[in-house]
């Protein structure tokens, strides 16, 4: 019987940089989460924030808009 490993979500505060991040490059929250197959920013793990971020910055420059 192996326990999870506990997860640590993002805080409220880099949840509210990570909005500001998406917006700023013209994407909304709703299609990141489709993407990332979540249903809240909050549901991201704290360690992934920076690739997380990558992938937006990624999915930008793609051109994938809502």
């Amino acid at each position: 019987w192996i326990s999870p490993p506990e997860f640590n979500g993002i805080s409220d505060q880099q949840r509210d940089e990570l909005q500001n991040f998406i917006a700023e490059r013209g994407l909304d929250v709703k299609t990141v989460c489709e993407h990332f197959g979540i249903d809240a920013l909050i549901q991201i793990e704290a360690a992934n924030l920076p690739a997380v971020k990558q992938d937006i910055e990624t999915l930008a420059k793609t051109g994938m808009t809502a």
